[in-house]
């Protein structure tokens, strides 16, 4: 998983696409059902952060 703890304006721009499609992709986990990397740590860690998400996913 590429979501990184770090301002957004500090990565590149295939970082920033990484993390976007991570974000998508952990969301589709939790609000859709979806079941792949259900399992994986920092899908996780995010479960219970969907306003933490957000904001994440603004800032880029």
């Amino acid at each position: 998983m590429r979501i990184w703890d770090i301002a957004p304006g500090y990565l590149n721009r295939a970082s920033l696409l990484g993390e976007h499609r991570e974000l998508h992709g952990i969301v589709s986990i939790h609000l859709h059902g979806k079941r792949g990397y259900v399992h994986h740590p920092e899908t996780k860690r995010w479960k219970e952060h969907l306003p933490a998400r957000y904001v994440r996913h603004t800032m880029g």
